[in-house]
């Protein structure tokens, strides 16, 4: 059985007692882990192997990514208690030695990193506000989104601090991620 597997299935056997995701089915989780490498290769062109991923939830994209690329180094960081409980369990079986996990919020949390990624953590506003603190100098920001509503896509490509890339994704109608670098935002 294959890492993902095993990760599939911890998922649907925690699900079941924890709120990890709104998925219960293995079909529908698969959706969601070929939405998260549908990034890698973007992280890879980015030459970033030290990623945060804020709000991970049930390790959404941050183990999915460990998995794929032993070579990143992921910290995982959440601040609901049973999320980062279960984040542990995983980081135990599958023996991943390229994740740290860390509870706490994004606000309260010190650090610099040179990527920063989250899958549905907030709007990318709220996103980037939250945890601009957080990236290092010459670091990026990427916000996995759905669609991104017309206007918001508009207002975000006016801004030469972002570039929005679409995402094809097997199983999804519209996926995107937003690269922002935050130096170059206005406050």
């Amino acid at each position: 059985m294959s890492q993902f597997e095993n990760y599939l299935n911890l998922i649907l056997d925690w699900n079941q007692t924890i709120n990890l995701t709104g998925s219960k089915t293995t079909e529908d989780l698969k959706r969601h882990i070929d939405d998260c490498l549908s990034v890698l290769p973007i992280i890879h062109e980015l030459k970033k192997t030290a990623i945060l991923d804020v709000g991970t939830g049930a390790g959404l994209p941050g183990v999915v990514l460990a998995i794929a690329d032993p070579n990143l180094k992921i910290t995982l960081l959440d601040s609901n208690n049973k999320k980062i409980s279960f984040l542990r369990h995983v980081q135990a079986q599958l023996k991943l030695t390229n994740c740290e996990i860390i509870n706490s919020r994004v606000e309260d949390f010190a650090g610099s990193y040179p990527l920063i990624i989250s899958r549905a953590f907030a709007s990318p506003e709220k996103f980037i506000a939250s945890c601009r603190h957080l990236c290092a100098v010459d670091g990026k920001i990427m916000a996995m989104q759905g669609s991104i509503e017309q206007a918001q896509l508009l207002s975000l490509q006016s801004n030469s601090s972002v570039v929005v890339q679409q995402l094809t994704v097997p199983g999804w109608e519209q996926r995107c991620v937003a690269i922002f670098n935050p130096r170059g935002l206005k406050r």
